[in-house]
């Protein structure tokens, strides 16, 4: 919820102007540059609340976005090398806490798939970097990574990922299509006198 102290304000401000909007239709000044710098003087003041208030909501998401990372890091942090070993659930979990997303483009001309991969944080090619290499507890500074990285998958892949999918997709209707068939096969009733 955006502070109140703002809503208040806000809505004070805009009060303020109504009111100053109404003196003016009743004539209270006599001056038309006094009644023209008081309306600037509110409506600045109206759209830097305005503005204070969308910076506040803005933060707010971002500490909810926080908050989930943090939860995220607690869920994995201790569990970062068994990602091998993890279910196809755990591995789609763990993958939305470090990918924004993915945007894939087309070669047209190699027909080649582009990737490009938005992190939540610059993971790619960060780390530390040691003050004496020699002397580790010296100290390190950390290396700032960056949020995106980019990854080619060549036509030829494709296309054999393709045949492999198909080629599996198959086996699996023609399995099902068996199975149907030795659960459904007709059963013939003998009577015996």
């Amino acid at each position: 919820m955006v502070s109140k102290r703002l809503a208040v304000e806000l809505k004070g401000f805009q009060s303020t102007l109504a009111d100053v909007e109404t003196n003016k239709l009743l004539n209270v000044y006599e001056d038309e540059t006094v009644y023209q710098g008081i309306v600037t003087n509110l409506k600045t003041k109206i759209t830097q609340t305005k503005d204070e208030i969308e910076q506040t909501r803005l933060r707010i998401r971002e500490l909810g976005k926080e908050q989930k990372w943090l939860d995220w890091v607690g869920k994995y942090a201790e569990h970062i090398d068994a990602v091998g070993e993890f279910t196809d659930e755990e591995r789609k979990d763990y993958l939305e806490g470090i990918v924004d997303r993915i945007d894939v483009f087309l070669d047209k001309e190699t027909l080649d798939h582009h990737l490009d991969i938005h992190f939540r944080l610059p993971l790619v090619n960060d780390g530390i970097e040691y003050k004496d290499p020699k002397k580790k507890s010296s100290g390190y500074t950390v290396v700032e990574g960056m949020k995106t990285a980019t990854s080619t998958i060549a036509h030829s892949m494709v296309k054999s990922m393709s045949a492999a999918s198909r080629k599996f997709g198959r086996q699996q209707q023609v399995a099902k299509k068996k199975l149907s068939q030795l659960t459904h096969e007709p059963q013939t009733n003998t009577t015996v006198e």
